[in-house]
């Protein structure tokens, strides 16, 4: 079995990100990067985010909706024990 995890910042380190520092930290190795939008520009998709704990980890945009669901800006990640956490936008990545 693969597991897998993702780190995505650290807060109390953001500034540091956001000047272009790779997250190299606390055993993490850095893998990629991107910049979001906090509100809908036109071309951009919504990516909701959501938190579970025990064990504590995210996810973004449940499978049980279509992502033209979650372009809505009202739908919330509160389904099956996830809490809604967050949002941003983002361009679609190009096939």
């Amino acid at each position: 079995m693969l597991n897998l995890r993702l780190s995505v910042s650290h807060l109390d380190k953001q500034s540091e990100w956001d000047s272009g520092k790779k997250m190299d930290v606390q055993g993490w190795k850095h893998y990629m990067d991107f910049w979001a939008f906090s509100t809908k520009q036109h071309g951009t998709i919504r990516i909701a985010v959501a938190q579970a704990w025990n064990p504590h980890r995210i996810m973004i945009n449940h499978s049980d909706h279509k992502q033209s669901e979650w372009d809505s800006a009202g739908k919330k990640m509160d389904v099956q024990g996830w809490k809604h956490q967050m949002e941003f936008w983002v361009y679609p990545a190009k096939l």
